[in-house]
């Protein structure tokens, strides 16, 4: 990267920001899912976690939404791409859980500002409508191909900004398939 655009991008992203997204990010996968390959420098007392380490992706969340109301939405504007990817994967973690709908307008409100990637959204919301509602949403996940489904689907794809599902690219196997709609 040209010092220029390193001067350019340092005096633009909130450096402070970074840091805790990339403390959380830490604690969300290396401490809580046991991802050996996400380092950090951190010194953590493994004796004073909780038995259940799933138990701090709740506290990861809460400290991700306080920053959220004092700095704003963690875009790759404010952050940088790297840190918005790290932050996308602790909002995945969390607000696919019902305990955490409360927050999804605030998502819904960081995708029509061009914050946050629709895609990103679709990954998590999906999960959520599958565990809480046992429908799909975005996807034919349900193996339901009817027509009225599709239709509905498209619609849903549509309202979040998402391509239709005829634009989707089917693969199995590590082989690709055309595509039955």
């Amino acid at each position: 990267m040209p010092t220029s655009t390193k001067n350019e991008y340092s005096s633009r992203v909130d450096h402070e920001y970074i840091k805790v997204i990339d403390s959380l990010y830490y604690i969300d996968q290396n401490i809580i899912r046991g991802n050996n390959t996400v380092k950090g420098n951190y010194k953590i007392d493994l004796k004073k976690l909780p038995e259940n380490r799933f138990d701090l992706d709740s506290s990861n969340w809460n400290v991700l939404h306080k920053l959220i109301n004092e700095k704003g939405f963690p875009s790759e504007k404010i952050i940088g791409k790297s840190a918005y990817e790290n932050a996308s994967i602790i909002i995945h973690h969390n607000l696919r859980l019902a305990e955490n709908q409360k927050y999804h307008a605030l998502i819904i409100e960081a995708i029509i500002n061009g914050e946050y990637l629709p895609a990103n959204f679709a990954f998590w919301y999906e999960q959520y409508q599958m565990r809480v509602n046992g429908q799909t949403f975005f996807t034919t996940w349900d193996q339901d191909l009817s027509e009225s489904n599709i239709t509905r689907i498209n619609k849903n794809r549509k309202a979040y900004f998402l391509k239709n599902l005829s634009s989707m690219e089917i693969k199995k196997g590590g082989r690709k398939m055309l595509s039955i709609w």
